[in-house]
């Protein structure tokens, strides 16, 4: 296949499964500063075989796609099982993270906003892990509550109240200050 079609195919193909995939990915992963990264390795894989062996249909991309990000999961963990005692990661590098994920979702946030930006993601990171990636799931993939809550396991109920309090604690804390600064 040449390259212009091949990436026709792929961007059409990537339209069509990203979202799916993200979802998956972030259900899955014990650390969310690596979908990005396990994310591009699966997708750039997948490119180079579309233009060596050609496209497929959305099914059968998608069984193919999924796959792929199981083994890179289980080859990532087995990986860094080996690493655990030689390095040590730095907390920063999820508020990093987090942070880069909100701006890319709200793209209009820049000076004094830039920073509150950051202290909101941070709090979410206070409030656990899987508060984090209903907040990914939900904002950032635009998934439903119902949807994030079933790619996580949980109920929709639980996943409701975890975001509403968690919004409703940011309101409070963050917001209400604001208003009583002169």
């Amino acid at each position: 296949m040449d390259k212009a079609a091949a990436d026709r195919e792929f961007e059409r193909l990537y339209g069509l499964t990203y979202r799916y995939l993200a979802a998956y990915a972030l259900s899955r992963i014990k650390h969310l500063e690596d979908t990005d990264d396990l994310l591009q390795t699966v997708y750039t894989a997948f490119y180079k075989r579309i233009r060596s062996k050609g496209t497929l249909d959305e099914a059968s991309a998608r069984k193919l796609l999924t796959t792929s990000v199981k083994h890179e999961l289980s080859r990532y963990y087995g990986t860094r099982k080996k690493e655990r005692d030689r390095v040590t990661l730095d907390d920063g590098a999820t508020r990093d993270q987090l942070e880069h994920e909100l701006a890319r979702s709200l793209p209009d946030f820049a000076g004094e906003d830039a920073l509150l930006l950051g202290d909101l993601w941070e709090e979410i990171g206070r409030r656990g892990d899987l508060t984090q990636r209903l907040f990914l799931l939900h904002f950032r993939l635009g998934y439903t509550l119902k949807e994030s809550a079933r790619a996580l396991g949980m109920t929709e109920a639980s996943a409701t109240s975890r975001i509403y309090r968690t919004v409703a604690a940011l309101r409070r804390d963050y917001f209400a200050k604001e208003d009583t600064q002169p």
